[in-house]
């Protein structure tokens, strides 16, 4: 990766886009190296295609890897559209947040927090009929 950025000059970006996606598909890439791609393409005025590797590096790594990506991915997106693209954005953070609580839900065994606090409640109940 290193070294075929500091040799990422304009007609070279086809060959820098190849290693990337190539660790991308290899599932070796870390949420760094996904920052760094997203970062070179957004340098060469590439935003579309650096959306694109957000949005897979979102897909590779779970909460809280996938934490720092969303953050740049969401944080680009809306610097980018600037109230443009209202739906899109919605989706977006609802994607964020949904991964997230999916992640939080999988740790508590498959429990939301208002779950657990219903369960709580209701074991608290049978305890005072008892």
């Amino acid at each position: 990766g290193d070294l075929t950025e500091s040799l990422a000059e304009d007609d070279e970006v086809e060959d820098v886009k190849k290693v990337y996606e190539g660790m991308m598909d290899l599932r070796i890439a870390t949420p760094q190296i996904v920052l760094n791609f997203a970062a070179i393409l957004e340098e060469k005025r590439y935003f579309e295609e650096a959306f694109r590797v957000y949005e897979k590096g979102v897909g590779l790594f779970r909460y809280p890897h996938s934490f720092p990506i969303w953050k740049a991915y969401l944080g680009k997106f809306v610097a980018r559209y600037k109230g443009k693209k209202v739906e899109r954005t919605r989706e977006l953070f609802h994607q964020a947040i949904d991964s997230v609580a999916a992640r939080l839900a999988e740790e508590r065994g498959g429990k939301t927090r208002t779950g657990k606090k219903a369960e709580k409640e209701k074991a608290a109940a049978d305890g005072a009929d008892a």
